[in-house]
């Protein structure tokens, strides 16, 4: 099976980077979602910060989810 994506350049020149660039992002939102989690794991972190952190990484996947996207496949 194979997947082509076609773009008019240099019209559509956003959308070609955006996918060409796509793991990239997944890359970027992975590392900053296992930044939070190290930092809730490993350091002393006052109650409030830690729930801040936490909602921080519940509401990036219900923001990826809406999107059907989903950074641990």
């Amino acid at each position: 099976m194979n997947g082509i994506l076609e773009f008019n350049l240099p019209e559509e020149n956003d959308d070609f980077q955006a996918a060409l660039n796509g793991h990239n992002y997944k890359s970027a939102i992975w590392d900053f979602d296992q930044l939070l989690r190290s930092e809730m794991k490993y350091k002393e972190l006052s109650d409030e910060t830690y729930k801040a952190f936490e909602w921080c990484r519940i509401e990036l996947r219900k923001i990826l989810e809406q999107d059907n996207l989903f950074i641990e496949q």
